[in-house]
């Protein structure tokens, strides 16, 4: 892809999205499917209105093939559907529980993306010295997190400041100011203004939610 985007005159690669978040299938899952072997991949989530989807792919859904071609864990599932271009079909087969093997097609897409709206923080609270974007699955490939994380805004950088002192970190997710919900780096803006006094802030970090209170 990187080569064939190149000779086209082209200076970034996009990414197919399946739209589906994976997970190693086990050897005890693997019974409970009636699978002699752990082959393939569990859908472990779907994005909503994403290609898998569409196609009626469902949590607990395993894919063993793409294309006629076994799948035998997440990478292997990764280069398959890397090897195309978004805009393509791909022919899914999967075993769900109770039910024999199926053949589904799905057409990949680019992966969802919203305007970034990159800002830094300045001045006198918690966060100034962080960077922040509007949260995609675009900008989670961009910058190398996860895409099921959720809708919100992410720290792609700390340049010292009060969010270094703080131990902010590239990658962290600010989801409340003073129990406001963050949905957009704009919210945080107005967020971050009205805590003259002082600031409850929440972060997630892998996963986990770290709430810290900051006065200045």
């Amino acid at each position: 892809q990187v080569v064939s985007t190149a000779l086209g005159g082209g200076r970034t690669v996009t990414r197919p999205w399946l739209g589906a978040r994976t997970q190693a299938l086990t050897a005890e899952m693997a019974r409970s499917l009636g699978l002699p072997n752990p082959q393939g991949v569990m859908i472990a989530d779907l994005w909503p209105n994403g290609p898998a989807a569409h196609a009626g792919l469902q949590q607990g859904d395993v894919i063993v093939q793409v294309d006629g071609q076994a799948v035998n864990d997440e990478a292997g599932l990764n280069y398959r559907v890397g090897t195309h271009k978004p805009g393509d079909s791909l022919n899914l087969t999967i075993r769900r529980a109770g039910g024999a093997q199926r053949t589904v097609a799905v057409r990949i897409e680019a992966p969802p993306s919203v305007a970034p709206d990159q800002k830094t923080i300045s001045g006198r609270n918690p966060l100034s010295g962080a960077t922040v974007v509007n949260f995609s699955p675009a900008k989670a490939y961009e910058v190398g997190v996860d895409p099921f994380s959720g809708q919100g805004v992410l720290v792609t950088e700390v340049a010292g400041g009060f969010a270094q002192t703080i131990g902010l970190q590239p990658g962290d997710f600010i989801r409340e100011i003073n129990g406001r919900k963050i949905n957009t780096t704009a919210d945080l803006v107005d967020a971050l203004q009205a805590g003259k006094a002082g600031w409850a802030v929440t972060i997630q970090r892998h996963g986990q939610l770290i709430t810290a209170q900051v006065r200045l």
